[in-house]
């Protein structure tokens, strides 16, 4: 089921949903060009595609074809808010049903597909929670694009843990503000690309104390020795296939000169050098 829905609490409710409903979330961010959204719709043919008034006004009129819900109070008028059960579901939930479809950047070709079942999502909970825990009275950033697999690491470090997701606005996910941003909300655990974390000037800091993941590019040893001295800052690293992350890296100052390594395996996992 696809869910075209800015980062917000109601994309938030529609995650949640579509999977305790048995059903494969598929994430289409409304920021994406036309083109990109089209092919991902054509090859993954989802049976029913959730968004909102705003997202709808620009998705619906330039992509007719495809099954579209808007949400609204009309769309759920009479539904009740007790939890689906297997009947309505049409079958049980089982550990290797997909749990959502992502696709890749397309940097090499194409975008990809993957399908990515149930099986590895408690494993990517307890490599986090041994790796920067998290749990009650926890703040957890949500940065990541909703079509980007990372958001399904910030929400095992978030809802699946017992902490709270706090959604950053767009026109805050950059330099200054976002610090700021993190700040003021009190986060305690953030996930941001290398890229990102460079941009934050020298003359503001983040939350103390706050873990911070950083990984989906090559981590720079000077970002490390700026941000890893009186915190857990960790290099994660893992394709989509593999339930978002495979392995992690305890980053400690002292590594200027020299290149990151990508780290150990996670739990449940087994990694293999294949060349030079």
């Amino acid at each position: 089921m696809g869910v075209a829905l800015p980062r917000s609490v109601d994309w938030v409710v529609a995650l949640l949903g579509v999977m305790k409903a048995g059903a494969a979330y598929l994430p289409l961010d409304p920021g994406y060009p036309v083109e990109r959204l089209r092919y991902v719709l054509s090859d993954a043919d989802p049976r029913l595609i959730l968004t909102n008034p705003a997202a709808g006004r620009r998705l619906i009129p330039a992509l007719p074809e495809s099954p579209w819900l808007l949400l609204g109070e009309a769309a759920v008028a009479g539904l009740s808010g007790r939890d689906v059960c297997d009947v309505e579901r049409r079958g049980r939930l089982r550990l290797g049903n997909p749990a959502w479809v992502i696709y890749t950047s397309g940097s090499t070709g194409r975008p990809k597909g993957v399908v990515v079942p149930h099986t590895g999502v408690a494993s990517l909970v307890a490599v986090f929670n041994a790796t920067v825990p998290s749990g009650p009275g926890d703040r957890v950033l949500q940065f990541a694009s909703p079509s980007f697999d990372v958001t399904l690491a910030e929400l095992a470090q978030a809802l699946l843990s017992g902490a709270a997701w706090v959604i950053v606005p767009d026109e805050l996910r950059v330099g200054a503000d976002l610090a700021r941003f993190a700040v003021e909300c009190g986060l305690t655990h953030l996930t941001v690309p290398p890229s990102v974390l460079a941009t934050i000037p020298e003359d503001v800091d983040l939350p103390d104390g706050a873990s911070l993941v950083v990984g989906t590019e090559e981590v720079p040893a000077g970002l490390v020795d700026r941000w890893a001295g009186g915190r857990v800052m960790v290099n994660a690293y893992g394709p989509t296939e593999v339930t978002v992350n495979s392995t992690f890296w305890r980053c400690e100052p002292g590594w200027s000169g020299r290149r990151l390594p990508i780290g150990r395996p996670d739990l449940n996992t087994r990694a293999y050098v294949l060349d030079g």
